[in-house]
């Protein structure tokens, strides 16, 4: 989902989805000059509503935690993997 304001990109929300129930929204990003105008959450509504799904699931950075707080959510634990990742021995002391 992208949002364009006089031919210029001012933010994106990138979900992939099953189109049934399930989302993940990997991305979003607002131009720094558009944050505060609710064009974040316009995108996120909006991606939802096209791919489909009941339920998003994201990973957040903690500076954007009160903008995702805004939805109505349950906040849940999670993990990021790296499966192809092999720690140096350093690390698994």
């Amino acid at each position: 989902m992208v949002a364009i304001d006089s031919g210029l990109v001012v933010g994106f929300a990138e979900l992939f989805s099953d189109g049934e129930l399930q989302a993940f929204l990997a991305n979003v990003a607002v131009d720094v000059m558009r944050r505060g105008e609710g064009l974040g959450r316009r995108l996120v509504i909006e991606a939802l509503q096209r791919a489909g799904g009941e339920r998003v699931d994201l990973l957040s950075e903690d500076s954007s935690m009160d903008f995702y707080r805004a939805f109505p959510h349950l906040e849940k634990p999670g993990f990021r993997l790296y499966p192809f990742y092999e720690p140096d021995a350093q690390q698994r002391e």
